[in-house]
């Protein structure tokens, strides 16, 4: 299969989880990537702000800012390959922006260096056993990633029914170093 075939696929599996078993897995891979050694150590967090059925992220990111870690998010534009990281110091700050995603308000806008980060929690469809990704096709990862003269950590973050054996990639794609799931 094609990546737009598989796109399809991996979206209707994980939109057929029930409610209350969206619950319980959310917990426990939130549970699971904060006793992560790269989560312990961090200090500044680029997260992605889930919507639809993605895997919870509110939950880390709420507990994030009550530690005292510093928390940003990907502001995109329509027409820009590019994404930008904006601080988010309260979660009464979030708004309905682009693509329907939850993004800060305009006047809570705060724009950091990207290269400031050293923990990347990276969403995704499906993730390979090389850590290769499945994501929704704009390449905004990838791009960042490429931009980047730090060596962050990169986390994918998923269901771990959304882990398979390999996915198909190109020479542009970027590996995240590991994947966090519901299952340690």
């Amino acid at each position: 299969m094609d990546k737009k075939q598989l796109r399809k696929v991996w979206m209707e599996r994980r939109a057929s989880i029930t409610p209350e078993d969206r619950e319980r897995l959310d917990r426990l891979a939130t549970d699971n990537l904060m006793a992560t050694e790269e989560y312990q150590n961090a200090e500044h967090i680029f997260t992605f702000i889930n919507f639809g059925d993605e895997i919870d992220t509110q939950r880390l990111i709420r507990e994030s800012l009550a530690l005292g870690k510093k928390i940003y998010l990907p502001v995109t534009e329509k027409g820009v390959d590019r994404m930008k990281l904006t601080a988010l110091k309260d979660m009464d700050d979030l708004i309905v922006g682009h693509y329907g995603i939850l993004t800060p308000k305009p006047e809570a806008l705060d724009f950091i260096d990207h290269n400031l980060v050293d923990l990347v929690i990276v969403p995704g469809l499906a993730f390979d056993q090389e850590g290769y990704r499945l994501g929704y096709g704009a390449g905004y990862y990838d791009k960042f990633f490429s931009d980047l003269t730090a060596k962050p950590s990169k986390l994918g973050f998923c269901y771990a029914f959304q882990r398979t054996d390999s996915l198909p990639y190109d020479e542009y794609d970027v590996p995240v170093d590991r994947v966090i799931t519901d299952i340690p």
